[in-house]
């Protein structure tokens, strides 16, 4: 039971990695909380449904669209609304509204049932360590590594990880030093919606998806950019531990209370984390100082001995 607790776990936490790191990298990049990244997600996803099962096109040709998709709308997105907001908490309080816009869209044209592909092979079964596992679990654990190692190789070994590195760090003098970073911005833009656009296909093919199935996977993608403090590197650990944790609660509580335990922890982390230990060793009361031993009185002198 808890083998299988543990390797579902491991699973759950490659597909929220999936969809992090797209999100962390659009966050760590422009500072911008981009709240409408989930519901762009389930649009991919149903955008692949209605290719594969409507129309008929091959999943591999499907896929590169509805990615391609994902990613012009992504662009789009930062381009033309974002760019024009006055500042960040503009553009979540924005990001809000069109999360909920694009929702209600969704629900008005393909309704409130989950949408499923319909079984193929990648719904087939195998087993791994005595558990049975679907085909999708193990390309998402594959497609996880992929685009970890993929923007790993970015960021270090090209000349455009690079410029993104210095944005990170300070957009201000990364253009006064001549990076372009409205194109960069938009880049990650781009690229992270497009990342996200891969986790809706997974969603889409492992347990399907609903209008509001998008938001779901965002906030724990948002959990996981929280506690990855800057670093992609971090994301990634940390999503795995978010599955395994997830994973663990399942044991002695209702699935139903995952999120809750989730977001608990992350609450505990970050308060601890923002503790400053030091400081608070040094606003401890000193101890009492001992009193000091009265000194021993002076031997008397003998005048007898003085005098001769």
């Amino acid at each position: 039971m808890l083998t299988d607790l543990l390797l579902t776990g491991l699973l759950d936490g490659a597909r929220i990695g999936v969809a992090a790191l797209g999100f962390a990298l659009i966050f760590y990049t422009t500072k911008e909380l981009h709240f409408a990244y989930g519901a762009l997600l389930a649009a991919c996803g149903y955008l692949y449904y209605s290719l594969v099962v409507d129309q008929g096109l091959p999943a591999l040709v499907a896929a590169p669209i509805a990615l391609a998709f994902g990613a012009a709308v992504g662009a789009a997105i930062q381009r033309w609304l974002y760019r024009r907001l006055a500042d960040h908490l503009a553009v979540l309080l924005f990001s809000f509204g069109m999360a909920i816009i694009l929702e209600n869209v969704l629900h008005i044209i393909f309704g409130p049932t989950d949408k499923v592909l319909p079984a193929g092979p990648l719904t087939q079964t195998v087993s791994v360590l005595g558990t049975q596992l679907r085909m999708i679990d193990l390309v998402t654990v594959a497609i996880f590594l992929v685009v970890f190692a993929g923007l790993w190789y970015m960021l270090e070994r090209r000349q455009i990880g690079l410029a993104i590195r210095a944005v990170m760090r300070d957009s201000t003098m990364s253009d006064l030093v001549g990076i372009r970073t409205g194109r960069i911005k938009v880049f990650a833009y781009a690229l992270g919606s497009a990342i996200g656009a891969t986790a809706g296909l997974i969603a889409v093919t492992r347990e399907g998806v609903r209008p509001g199935s998008g938001f779901d996977v965002m906030l724990f993608a948002f959990i996981a950019t929280l506690l990855g403090g800057g670093k992609l590197s971090h994301v990634a650990l940390w999503s795995v531990v978010l599955g395994l944790f997830m994973g663990l609660v399942a044991w002695p509580f209702p699935t139903e209370l995952q999120t809750l335990f989730a977001f608990f922890a992350m609450l505990a982390y970050l308060v601890v984390r923002s503790l400053d230990l030091s400081s608070l060793r040094r606003r401890r009361p000193a101890r009492p100082a001992r009193p000091a031993k009265p000194d021993k009185p002076a031997k008397p002198v003998d005048r007898t001995e003085v005098s001769a």
